[in-house]
């Protein structure tokens, strides 16, 4: 199920939700009537599942390709704390953002995907005009292989980040790059401020809200930082700004944005304000990121041309030089 059909079948459900309709009720006019047919299917297996007595997280277990275990963490968030139709808006929200970016990513980098594919022939242009006759057969050859080692490049290099993404320390490492870090570090930061502003709106306690809310971020150390967190508050009287600090996941304006909240007892509205900062920052950073990938894939281009054409002229002074000597 694409992420914008997502969004509409969540908006269109958190609609029905808000307005009074109860869960099956609501799923049953979901099923027929329901733009996409992926989302009448869902909306029939979630009913069903919902007949036979499982709750709604049990149901969203047993429905895979909907969403994924963070997402499925801010459901039962919204569930728990009676606020389902805001947390499904929320996700609504995500995944038009999502897809809008990848949209966006898309067209800007279709001109990078062209230069690279052009830089292939060109890169083999001594093979067309080896001694001042042209071979073609020999050149199509050349560059079929040369694509065929950029797509096999392309592929490892994916293969690989799905390797590197379930070693524990990948995601510290890759939280530390420039730009990318700081979209990854902010995205996680709102879904994590979201959901725990949305358990402790609903009267949920913090211990209990806080691996929730770690949950829904999808941030191993988020994660890992709220599950021992409850602890830290409850023994050593911890701040949830303490909490969070040694994570370096927020700054030190939006920490203070979280000890304003605490000390002035207003702390889901220092949440609310500091999820839209955090999602700003990481539109901010996604943006940056957007200009600058294509300008790399533009010098490391330039850079291998620059670098063939200077073998071709070493290669040509060499031969001269050896006419002249009469070598």
């Amino acid at each position: 199920m694409k992420r914008l059909a997502k969004a509409q079948f969540a908006r269109s459900w958190a609609t029905l939700l808000a307005s009074g309709i109860p869960m099956e009720e609501a799923l049953e006019h979901q099923v027929s009537h329901a733009a996409n047919g992926a989302a009448r299917s869902l909306s029939r297996g979630l009913r069903e599942h919902i007949r036979a007595g499982r709750d709604l997280d049990q149901a969203l277990g047993e429905t895979r390709g909907f969403v994924r275990e963070s997402e499925r963490a801010m459901i039962e968030a919204g569930s728990q704390t009676g606020r389902l139709p805001e947390c499904l808006r929320l996700l609504a929200e995500q995944w038009e953002e999502q897809h809008r970016v990848r949209m966006m990513a898309m067209a800007r980098m279709i001109l990078p995907m062209i230069v690279l594919h052009l830089a292939v022939p060109v890169l083999n242009l001594s093979v067309l005009f080896p001694s001042g006759i042209v071979r073609l057969p020999e050149f199509f050859s050349a560059c079929a292989r040369g694509f065929i080692a950029l797509y096999i490049l392309v592929g490892l290099l994916f293969l690989l980040i799905q390797v590197l993404r379930k070693l524990p320390g990948f995601e510290w490492v890759v939280y530390r790059t420039p730009l990318l870090g700081r979209w990854l570090r902010s995205s996680a930061a709102s879904r994590f401020c979201q959901a725990l502003y949305y358990y402790l709106v609903a009267g949920v306690p913090m211990l209990r809200a806080l691996p929730g809310a770690g949950a829904a971020s999808a941030s191993r150390t988020l994660r890992r930082l709220a599950d021992a967190g409850g602890e830290r508050m409850e023994h050593q009287a911890a701040s949830l700004a303490d909490v969070l600090r040694t994570s370096r996941m927020f700054n030190s304006e939006q920490l203070a944005v979280l000890e304003s909240g605490e000390h002035s007892g207003e702390l889901d509205d220092a949440l609310q304000h500091l999820a839209t900062l955090t999602r700003e920052r990481a539109s901010r950073a996604l943006n940056r990121l957007a200009i600058i990938v294509p300008s790399l894939i533009y010098f490391g281009v330039a850079l291998l041309v620059v670098a063939r054409i200077f073998s071709y002229v070493a290669a040509y002074m060499e031969l001269l030089d050896k006419i002249m000597t009469g070598g």
